[in-house]
């Protein structure tokens, strides 16, 4: 680029500028003229709206309204002017509409609106209405009365379902003190009962302890365990595998006829007693083996040669109520379950009938 070309376009450039920078200039100056007219027309606005509101409300009334004036734009972007002020918790706006009607060109647009997202109310449409010029003043007034009777209604159903709802607060409580009034009714009922109970137990468990056998001081008798075989069997592979039985004896040895008696025993805590059994034994072939326990009191004895001695009422059992405390308690059923059992509890242990007998014979012996 030759620097004649270069120097056309700087001067074309600067012109540019200038140009641009007038245009701006005239743009800003525009808009500044335009907001000052709009202005100017919004005020005018605001004062043909005032002076025609002055002549339907008297000025004693209007001061105690507390209008504002606020200029708002249509979608079309004309502006019209709104008188706005409070009243009965909704925001009231007034404002002239046109109707095209050659004997009333325009109306007075009274508009209630409350500041409550998605707010509507059936009742609440009738505080939004028309009114003819010279008659706003009345109009007005009137919505404002049927606001003050929505208010009213407003207020008498608030009260309304407070009271409904204090009602069912009152009966819930009363209720709640019924039932905690029976609960505790019914506890000191179950309380009064189990003591009641306890102290019958406790009665028969001292009658019990009182009768229970004692094992004589000083006295020691001899018992045998006896093991012997009772025959062979063969297991899964086909070896033999010898079959064993016990039992609890006096002596330990056989009469002369072979048999030795095998006496009761307890296999069970609660279970009844076996009967005495009478076996003949071949020392050859059942090889029986006697195992001689020495004990001289209740404590010494295996458990299947002592009784367990308990004390119970008819039909009084230990139930647990989960509806008062969950607490175990006695009480008495008319009939007892299938599987059910009265409360006992526990008075001692004695030894079976024939190791009393025996330990009574061998204090019998001492003496």
């Amino acid at each position: 680029m030759t620097q004649q070309t270069q120097a056309v376009s700087t001067q074309v450039d600067q012109l540019a500028d200038q140009m641009l920078s007038r245009y701006q200039q005239e743009q800003r100056e525009q808009q500044q003229r335009n907001a000052a007219l709009q202005v100017q027309h919004e005020q005018q606005a605001i004062a043909v709206l005032q002076a025609l509101i002055a002549t339907e409300i008297e000025p004693e009334l209007l001061s105690v309204l507390g209008i504002t004036y606020v200029v708002r734009h249509n979608s079309s972007g004309v502006a019209h002017a709104e008188a706005v002020l409070a009243y009965g918790g909704i925001t009231w706006s007034i404002s002239q509409e046109e109707v095209r009607r050659s004997d009333m060109p325009w109306r007075w647009s009274i508009r209630a609106e409350k500041d409550e997202p998605h707010w509507y109310n059936r009742e609440d449409t009738r505080l939004s209405r028309s009114a003819e010029p010279q008659t706003l003043r009345t109009v007005l007034l009137l919505q404002f009365g049927l606001r003050r009777e929505q208010l009213r209604q407003e207020a008498e159903e608030a009260a309304r379902k407070e009271e409904q709802r204090r009602r069912v607060r009152e009966e819930a409580q009363a209720e709640k003190e019924r039932e905690e009034h029976e609960r505790a009714e019914r506890l000191a009922q179950a309380k009064q009962e189990d003591a009641m109970w306890r102290a019958q137990l406790a009665a028969r468990k001292r009658e019990a302890e009182a009768a229970m056998w004692r094992w004589p001081e000083g006295a020691q008798v001899a018992l045998y365990r006896l093991t012997y075989t009772s025959g062979k069997v063969y297991g899964d592979e086909g070896e033999p595998v010898i079959q064993q039985e016990q039992g609890w004896c006096a002596s330990d040895h056989l009469d002369e006829a072979g048999y030795i008696r095998l006496e009761p025993v307890r296999r069970y805590t609660r279970s009844y007693a076996s009967k005495p059994r009478e076996v003949k034994l071949d020392p050859a072939r059942h090889a029986p083996l006697w195992e001689r326990i020495i004990v001289g009191s209740i404590e010494e004895l295996p458990g299947e040669l002592r009784t367990e001695v308990r004390v119970s009422l008819p039909n009084v059992v230990s139930c647990c109520d989960y509806d008062l405390d969950g607490a175990y308690r006695l009480r008495e059923v008319e009939e007892l379950g299938r599987d059910e059992d009265p409360y006992s509890e526990h008075v001692g242990y004695v030894p079976l009938p024939w190791i009393r007998a025996l330990v009574e014979q061998a204090a019998q012996a001492e003496s």
